[in-house]
């Protein structure tokens, strides 16, 4: 199968797998419990998920989480600040360089402003937890779904009672893909290639309502608040947005100008 491709830094199509990772705590019977996806937004480590998946039921931040940036070359994360208004989380690595060529492979990917129209197709990209192995590389360990926004609130923002799951109190969009265990936090892409959102919590339906996934968008996370502080680039940004986040690492996001 040809996996997804993503606009990275330069403007140039590079291959899903080179993009993302799967994000790991301590636990389940081999020691790790794989909890979400993450992908690289900036150079030295910096790194998007989904604030769900590294925080427990009470919003604390889960202890020893990791990215395995190769398989079996873990990376522990060294930082993790939340957003205040939606489901996404930025993290940095801890500092060191990559001992293995695989890793070199992954890239920076590129982000837009840009909201997706209601029929707009849209693939979402994430790891395949039923598929997935610590040390050896598996067919299918990446999941690539296609789907549409199947709903939309006022400007996008639907902050009330979600069919399915009742405790969904961020800004987001439904959509008619249900993303399935470790793909939430993993990129939405456009069919230009660029990042528009980031896979969210999913639900199973119940009597006449379909499965469907949630889906933050870029735009909704540009300027609110993140919890923390977090140095970038040599500078120390004190609860920065999102925005400030990337430009302060030489990053940029497509259509939008703060």
């Amino acid at each position: 199968m040809k996996l997804l491709e993503f606009r990275n830094e330069k403007g140039k199509l590079v291959s899903g797998n080179e993009v993302v990772f799967p994000l790991f705590t301590q636990g389940g019977q081999t020691g790790y419990r794989l909890i979400g996806t993450g992908f690289l937004i900036l150079k030295k480590g910096v790194f998007v998920t989904a604030k769900h998946c590294l925080t427990d039921n009470s919003g604390n931040k889960l202890p020893w989480l990791m990215g395995l940036m190769a398989h079996g070359h873990m990376r522990r994360v060294d930082i993790v600040i939340l957003h205040e208004e939606v489901d996404v989380a930025v993290g940095i690595f801890e500092k060191g360089d990559y001992d293995c060529k695989e890793c070199t492979n992954h890239r920076i990917i590129s982000l837009t402003n840009r909201t997706p129209d209601e029929n707009e197709e849209l693939f979402h990209f994430g790891c395949n937890q039923t598929r997935f192995d610590l040390f050896k590389k598996i067919d299918d360990e990446w999941l690539e779904l296609q789907g549409r926004i199947s709903l939309r609130g006022y400007k996008g923002r639907y902050e009330g009672f979600c069919p399915g799951d009742p405790t969904a109190p961020w800004p987001h969009h439904f959509t008619n893909s249900y993303f399935p265990s470790g793909s939430s936090g993993g990129p939405t892409v456009s069919a230009c290639g660029f990042v528009c959102g980031i896979n969210s919590r999913s639900s199973k339906g119940f009597e006449e309502v379909p499965p469907h996934g949630r889906l933050t968008r870029v735009s909704d996370l540009l300027t609110g608040q993140l919890t923390g502080n977090i140095i970038v680039s040599g500078r120390e940004l004190v609860k920065p947005s999102f925005y400030d986040i990337v430009i302060q690492g030489g990053g940029r996001v497509e259509g939008f100008e703060k």
